[in-house]
């Protein structure tokens, strides 16, 4: 959910890579066996797992505050950037390069990570580029193609009504509840519950899903009511809506030349002989700090004083499901037993390019369901005057049991259906035949092991005690990182950069270096200065 400044008419044809390509001296025809003593073939002060935003955020601050050069960054893929990558959406002169992860950032230039994108420079393809969410802009459809008022006196009306009564509800008499012990934490849902707003008419479904799943990227039935009631990203930023920043993604670079930038402007280039592309680490021994990983089929190992991993939290309750001992052994069974209570969703997108643009010029549109199995409810329209006008390309988003239901079907086959409710709502004009050839992409990461659970909202079943204990860190030298480790922040690109910023002040620390500050001094542990609900 992140990225970019200055508003831009873009035209994704010749994009520049991030890839680390032929310069990469990692790569399994570069590999060299090495024997040196006890089998250990790289050393290093501090190996850093992970090259996504919370591995680069701690390398920044190895570098930044501590002067630590004797570090190792270890990324299974052949780039940097972790779930922010730009995939193709359709052939030749229609072909454009679009987000497959991240696409958004919440907020103004007090978020971080839309703050680095401003300064990107010139050497980098300068600032990076979006246009305006425009999230309040939305036209309701009925699955017959007739649009829907939202007005006070329509139905769709009196359920958005409702809802934002809930949700004042939620903010000041649920959540404080919740803080105080009074109540036990439960999923947003239930929260919206207990304030009146039961989703029973397919209007209901739509304004619910509309405004949490889709706007807050949170997933309903899964997600924390106090972690996100109270400490929504936005609300730590200033509203998308008005804050007038460009913050919706649409450069060909992707929001990766941003992880790109934090590295650079801290001496690190791509092709730095210190980060280790294409090994796959596959066991951490935090008895004596020494982790396994396989590259171009041999097997590396490297000893570490300090360890960061930024693994996700999905391919962690694997390992544990599996016994690999990817972080072995945990302080103990309850701390396994925790991660096991670590229900994450999946937010799938699901890009699709047609030859005729069918739809209105909004940059949003939700389709109001007459049952609960229509499969996108909500839309983005790509081809939007500050979006990528000219695509004719629709972004669906799908979170938790909706994508789940759907990753098994085979992709032509999901695209014909998805096609096929498109076309009840709009007519012939959606017809799966219309479709430009390879004019489509959906998302299938629940299948990637390196990033199952990458997108992690924290789940009412963790309680504050339990998560301290599961992100602590172990042996004083081993230090658990990423998204899902920041409290108040995961499901978000800023949560796992700052949380990179904690692992590293915690590994300087632990080498006895010293930092500007203190290791839990940022937005994962209080909200910013000035901030109010």
């Amino acid at each position: 959910m992140q990225a970019f400044v200055s508003i831009a008419i873009l035209i994704v044809l010749g994009a520049v890579a991030v890839h680390a390509g032929t310069v990469d001296p990692y790569s399994p025809s570069a590999f060299v066996p090495v024997t040196p003593a006890n089998n250990i073939d790289h050393r290093a002060k501090t190996c850093v797992i992970g090259a996504g935003f919370s591995g680069v955020g701690s390398v920044e601050t190895l570098v930044r505050e501590g002067n630590l050069n004797d570090f190792l960054l270890i990324e299974s893929d052949d780039r940097i950037g972790g779930r922010t990558e730009t995939v193709t959406v359709g052939a030749g002169a229609n072909a454009f390069l679009v987000e497959k992860h991240g696409q958004w950032i919440q907020g103004d230039l007090r978020n971080p990570i839309l703050k680095i994108a401003s300064e990107v420079p010139a050497s980098l393809g300068g600032p990076l580029k979006g246009g305006h969410s425009k999230w309040e802009e939305y036209d309701f459809y009925d699955n017959f193609g007739s649009k829907v008022g939202y007005n006070s006196g329509s139905s769709l009306g009196r359920s958005m009504i409702r809802l934002y009564a809930a949700q004042d509800c939620v903010w000041h008499e649920i959540a404080p509840l919740i803080l105080s012990g009074s109540l036990p934490d439960m999923s947003l849902r239930d929260c919206y519950s207990l304030c009146g707003y039961l989703a029973n008419t397919a209007e209901d479904y739509a304004a619910f899903a509309g405004l949490v799943d889709v706007e807050w990227g949170e997933l309903g039935d899964i997600t924390s009511c106090v972690n996100s009631a109270q400490w929504v990203a936005y609300t730590f930023y200033g509203d998308d809506a008005t804050s007038g920043t460009a913050n919706f993604v649409n450069d060909a670079r992707g929001v990766q030349v941003v992880a790109r930038w934090i590295l650079n402007r801290n001496g690190i280039q791509l092709n730095d002989t210190r980060i280790h592309y294409n090994t796959q680490v596959t066991n951490v021994n935090t008895d004596n700090n020494v982790i396994t990983a396989t590259r171009g089929g041999h097997n590396v190992r490297y000893q570490c004083d300090t360890i960061i991993n930024t693994i996700s939290i999905g391919a962690l309750q694997t390992s544990l499901r599996e016994g690999t001992n990817l972080v072995t052994p945990l302080p103990s069974i309850a701390v396994q037993a925790s991660f096991h209570k670590y229900h994450m969703g999946f937010y799938r997108k699901v890009f699709l390019q047609y030859k005729t643009k069918f739809w209105g010029d909004k940059a949003h549109f939700l389709i109001t369901p007459n049952n609960r199995g229509l499969m996108l409810a909500n839309w983005n329209s790509l081809d939007y005057p500050t979006y990528y006008p000219g695509s004719r390309i629709l972004l669906g988003t799908q979170n938790g049991p909706e994508s789940n239901m759907y990753s098994n079907m085979p992709t032509e086959e999901y695209v014909r259906q998805a096609t096929a409710e498109l076309e009840a709502v709009f007519g012939p004009a959606a017809a799966f035949e219309n479709l430009e050839p390879n004019g489509w992409f959906v998302g299938n990461d629940t299948y990637d092991s390196r990033l199952h659970g990458s997108y992690s909202n924290r789940p009412p079943t963790i309680s504050d005690a339990e998560y301290r204990t599961m992100f602590a860190p172990v042996k004083g030298r081993y230090f658990p990182s990423g998204e899902a480790a920041c409290n108040l922040l995961n499901g978000y690109i800023v949560g796992a950069y700052m949380q990179g910023i904690t692992s590293g002040r915690r590994a300087l620390l632990a080498l006895g270096l010293p930092v500007s500050g203190p290791a839990e001094d940022n937005e994962c542990y209080r909200p910013p200065a000035g901030w109010t609900p």
